[in-house]
């Protein structure tokens, strides 16, 4: 039967709607043409795939029509393709290839009518956005247009006046869907607002529309890492440290989630990239703000006369925090050893009630008397769990007074929390010249001690 379906399709260079079934079970559905030991199929969106025939289990062969009918639906088709193109040059080949298939068909001369206005397209070099063409001058007039309202926005942002800013940048969105700055910059409004999904959605579409846009990507790594995607998030990071090196925000965020990495990453392959990267490219970053007068401590930066004074004491706190690091290290395997006792415990009372179970001589299940064993383990149990109980609240004690000592420090090292590259990162394209533009991150220090905080 597939040698009889083989040859079919063979004899005719085109058979529209069929099937392809293979050995694994997939169905491909399409055009169909047999070139050589393989078949190539063309879907309903115009795209191409190979299959070699020794993949193939079987084929269904469509209805046959009459070349009226297979024209008219190849028209459908075509014109269906053409509105989800953005490429006039792909149009307009197909609307030449249908002319060329059937020339006397009845929808040629509309078929010849569409290749007017898309030839046009193409001939203008026109661009579409937001639904609509534009030739190169009015691009640039809406670009213009829309960079105006966005940098407007920007502003706004950065006075916080986020409602006013969403008011420019809504409009934009409203004529371009996929415009980069404006979804950036709602990204960012979202995020202060703490609506992180929908953040995270912004950014997303931001790097769907420009590739390796370092600030998108530091974005991304971190709204993951408040969402507890910490591994996730450490890839964005590796990849943002790629496209945008010795960028002081990235590298800070990077120091922040080193000294918090979960235990079960802290030697993963891309634990140790971050780490190698951070050693190879935080230098450079520390050699400019050293210029300046400031010194890295840990995820942020503090002036010299306040590095001084913070080692001072964190020499006098080590010895307590390395003593406290010990006790709370000997306190947690203690209290997992206890959990693996009283599991074990468990474990045996378990098989003593099933052993329990017998028939008296009647032949009715009955439970017979447990043995001294099974209470002793039972008191060892309950004993576990309240030595347990104070062990894990010794834990907590531990834990506030390491915060106590660490306390000492007027400025913390770490703060457990990223930071995103906001408004000033903003990606501008400006399709009518094909490039992407970011500003320049400012140089001076994107993390500072609260007394002396200044944002890029």
């Amino acid at each position: 039967m597939n040698r009889i379906l083989l040859g079919l399709l063979f004899t005719s260079s085109l058979a529209w709607g069929d099937t392809l079934i293979l050995n694994d079970g997939r169905r491909l559905e399409g055009d169909l043409k047999r070139e050589g030991d393989n078949w190539i199929l063309k879907d309903a969106k115009g795209q191409t795939s190979q299959v070699a025939a020794s993949d193939v289990k079987s084929i269904e062969v469509g209805k046959r029509t009459s070349d009226a009918d297979a024209a008219k639906q190849k028209f459908a088709f075509i014109r269906r393709f053409a509105d989800t193109q953005s490429e006039p040059a792909v149009v307009v080949a197909k609307y030449d290839e249908f002319v060329a298939q059937y020339p006397d068909s009845p929808q040629v001369a509309d078929a010849r009518a569409d290749v007017v206005i898309w030839r046009q397209r193409l001939d203008q070099r026109m661009t579409h956005v937001g639904g609509k063409w534009f030739n190169p001058v009015e691009l640039a007039a809406w670009d213009e247009q829309a960079t105006e309202r966005l940098e407007q926005a920007r502003g706004l942002v950065k006075d916080g006046r986020l409602k006013e800013a969403m008011q420019r940048v809504d409009p934009v969105l409203a004529d371009d869907p996929a415009s980069a700055g404006a979804l950036y910059l709602k990204g960012v409004v979202l995020y202060r607002q703490d609506q992180l999904m929908p953040a995270r959605k912004c950014f997303e579409a931001v790097a769907a529309a420009v590739a390796d846009h370092g600030p998108t990507l530091n974005n991304l790594a971190v709204i993951l890492w408040k969402q507890k995607q910490q591994v996730t998030a450490m890839g964005f990071l590796d990849r943002a440290m790629i496209v945008l090196p010795a960028n002081q925000r990235i590298l800070d965020n990077v120091a922040e989630v080193l000294n918090d990495v979960p235990k079960e990453a802290k030697n993963s392959p891309v634990t140790r990239r971050l780490a190698a990267k951070f050693d190879e490219q935080e230098p450079k970053v520390e050699q400019a703000l050293l210029a300046s007068g400031w010194y890295r401590w840990g995820s942020t930066w503090v002036s010299k006369e306040q590095y001084a004074q913070l080692r001072e004491v964190e020499k006098q706190v080590r010895g307590q925090l390395d003593q406290l690091a010990r006790d709370y290290d000997a306190s947690e395997a203690v209290i997992q050893q206890m959990t693996d006792d009283i599991a074990a415990n468990q474990r045996t009372m378990n098989r003593i009630e099933s052993d329990s179970i017998g028939r008296d001589a009647q032949g009715n299940l009955v439970r017979m008397p447990y043995p001294n064993t099974y209470y002793d383990l039972r008191g060892d149990i309950n004993r576990l769990t309240n030595r347990r109980r104070t062990e894990i609240e010794r834990l907590d004690s531990l834990r506030q007074q390491a915060d106590k000592v660490r306390g000492q420090l007027s400025v913390a090292p770490y703060n457990g929390v990223l930071r995103i590259m906001e408004q000033d990162a903003m990606p501008l394209v400006l399709r009518s010249v094909g490039k992407a533009n970011s500003p320049t991150p400012a140089p001076a220090p994107a993390s500072r001690p609260a007394s002396s905080a200044v944002q890029p």
